[in-house]
């Protein structure tokens, strides 16, 4: 890729390659849409999130491709004419959800979707000069230090502070970064953690506990109620963030603590 002067894009488990300035916002924008998709009603959110493999044959036209991703999921697509006309090899793509089938064929044109009337229809637009992420993290007693120090990490991310909470904008690939700096080794104390801004709960450990398949929230709610801990749950903004509290969870864990279950 760099011989050739391009990007490229880990995106599940597909590389895409393609210009850099393009490429750098190709995994946020799938997030975007994703959490599109996430915050419609149950049955159309999965139809926009649901996996399934694609292929094409020669001279396949990308207009033909989403007028025919449209037909099978039940989705009018407006403005298909604004995608110029192309002519593209065969193609096999592997499993991808809805969402992401949609960007990658409409990315090389600087094109993006937008999900109206409530799911049963898409729009076609231009990708935006500027493609972000909004995420909350909490603040934490020493916020300009922390400040600080993701902005050493992600230089181009923007921070404001809105009561206990820092907002971020940044790429996918900021938050990802930001996030992994927040962790704390299993081998840092209660001092390391505490100087990352993150609040820690050390004891009691937990000899083990295991559970398998089980949603979420009711999960959440059942360890908070035998461990004594207060619950306070954003379901919006565990939304925005891309986390269903009904999704179904497997866990085994021996020798934890609070913190790090």
């Amino acid at each position: 890729a760099r011989q050739e002067g391009l990007g490229l894009c880990e995106l599940g488990p597909i590389f895409y390659l393609g210009p850099p300035d393009a490429i750098a916002n190709l995994r946020t924008l799938v997030e975007l849409r994703r959490q599109d998709a996430r915050a419609l009603p149950r049955a159309l959110s999965r139809r926009f999130l649901r996996e399934e493999s694609m292929r094409w044959d020669d001279l396949a036209s990308p207009r033909d491709l989403l007028a025919g991703l449209g037909r099978a999921n039940q989705i009018e697509i407006d403005d298909l004419d604004r995608v110029v006309h192309d002519l593209w090899p065969a193609m096999r793509l592997p499993a991808l959800p809805l969402v992401d089938r949609l960007t990658l064929i409409l990315a090389p044109f600087g094109m993006t979707f937008h999900i109206e009337d409530g799911g049963e229809r898409i729009g076609l637009v231009p990708i935006p000069e500027q493609v972000f992420l909004i995420r909350r993290y909490p603040a934490g007693s020493r916020r300009e230090e922390i400040i600080a120090r993701w902005r050493a990490l992600s230089p181009d991310i923007r921070i404001r502070v809105e009561g206990n909470e820092l907002v971020v904008e940044g790429r996918l690939e900021d938050h990802e970064r930001l996030h992994e700096a927040a962790r704390p080794s299993r081998r840092e104390g209660r001092a390391g953690k505490e100087s990352r801004g993150m609040a820690t709960v050390e004891r009691p450990h937990i000899d083990r506990l295991a559970f398998k398949d089980q949603p979420l929230e009711p999960v959440i709610r059942h360890l908070a109620a035998q461990l004594k801990l207060d619950l306070r749950l954003d379901a919006d903004s565990l939304r925005r963030a891309g986390v269903d509290l009904d999704q179904r969870v497997s866990l085994e864990i021996t020798n934890a603590t609070v913190d790090e279950l």
